[in-house]
């Protein structure tokens, strides 16, 4: 083994950083930046360029995918983009092995001779990151696969024996700080649940991917009856196909950050003839995601109608006319003025005359303050 004054790769060694490292990398979770310093700390112990770790599920999908002093989106945009979770395309993933199986040059060339990665190849190029060592962490039988990888240039040369050794001891408490994460994550997304459940919310919660983590009873009946929402395996989708592309494409919007909220009508088809709202919002995060915290909330409020308790409640504590509390009821609801114009036959002018009015009753001065009262009362 190394002693304090050997060095590999021009960064001094202590007599055995493999204790140093392995605090570092059970740390990570707890810390905003605490994966990519432990990653980083092992690329500069290895004398490498980057560290890395990788998550694909069954389908080659990508759930997370981090590398140490990669500072470019748009590489790994291009990694997802080529299919690079595939052994079809990425000799790395083909090369792969049994859990804690060192796999390293003499390993790649092998499978570089024996297929074509004419895609995956260009990205690596453009890297300068052709040698290495990696080692499956898990390989579940799902298809899902856990990797850690060292990436080294060029310059870097072709890891030495030392490093190996260091790299492959690390390989156990990576692999705890994973799965310690992906159960922070997984309490994250069940926390937010329970607190929607405690509001009778319809509510699922999502990961970047858009796979169901936690949902409320409600949410659960909704799923699992003929609902407005439905799952398809862990997927959430509107049940109706109509509406299944905008929905698809809402929940991308969320989760690539071009949007943080949204909100679709679903299908007239809950009684009266009234559409539900169905509201997406992004979640914040911390830098790393895993495939398992929460990013997305989508709630479902179906509207209540317009002469049921709620509305009664409102014309006795407000001295409301029947229109006016068919009005608060449908603010309550999340409804826009021109969709309640439209519902009413009316013009917009019309409601926004009545608004006023309820206003004044309700001693409020905004729209979003109404519609707080008016869910307070309905609760």
């Amino acid at each position: 083994m190394l002693d304090a004054t050997e060095r590999m790769g021009g960064t001094a060694l202590s007599s055995d950083p493999v204790p140093e490292l392995t605090r570092a990398f059970l740390a990570a979770p707890f810390a905003e930046r605490g994966w990519l310093a432990a990653l980083e700390q092992l690329a500069a112990a290895t004398g490498s360029s980057r560290a890395h770790i990788i998550g694909i599920g069954g389908g080659q999908d990508v759930h997370f995918n981090h590398i140490a002093n990669l500072d470019s989106p748009r590489l790994l945009a291009e990694f997802a983009a080529i299919g690079g979770g595939s052994p079809l395309v990425n000799w790395r993933i083909a090369a792969q092995r049994a859990p804690f199986e060192l796999v390293a040059e003499a390993q790649y060339r092998e499978v570089q001779q024996a297929g074509k990665f004419d895609a995956y190849d260009d990205l690596v190029a453009s890297l300068g990151l052709q040698h290495g060592c990696q080692t499956t962490l898990r390989s579940e039988a799902s298809g899902l696969l856990l990797g850690y990888a060292l990436l080294r240039s060029t310059a870097d040369g072709e890891t030495s024996d030392d490093a190996k050794t260091l790299f492959l001891r690390t390989a156990p408490a990576v692999l705890r700080a994973i799965d310690l994460q992906i159960a922070l994550d997984h309490q994250g997304a069940a926390l937010i649940a329970r607190s929607m459940e405690a509001m009778r919310a319809t509510a699922f919660v999502l990961s970047g991917q858009g796979s169901v983590l936690a949902l409320t009873p409600a949410a659960d009946a909704e799923a699992r009856g003929a609902g407005l929402l439905t799952l398809r395996g862990s997927k959430l989708c509107a049940a109706d196909r109509r509406r299944r592309a905008p929905f698809a494409r809402l929940l991308a919007k969320l989760c690539s950050g071009e949007t943080g909220q949204g909100q679709l009508w679903l299908p007239d088809v809950v009684s009266e003839g009234e559409g539900a709202t169905c509201s997406l919002f992004a979640l914040p995060g911390h830098s790393l995601d895993f495939g398992c915290a929460a990013r997305i909330l989508v709630t479902l409020r179906r509207p209540q109608s317009a002469d049921g308790a709620t509305a009664q409640l409102l014309r006795s504590a407000w001295d409301l006319t029947v229109g006016e509390a068919e009005i608060a009821v449908r603010i309550g609801d999340g409804m826009s003025r021109r969709e309640i114009a439209r519902r009413r036959d009316v013009s917009e002018q019309t409601v926004n005359a009545q608004l006023r009015s309820i206003f004044r009753k309700a001693g409020v001065g905004r729209e979003a303050a109404l519609a707080a009262r008016v869910r307070a009362i309905g609760a």
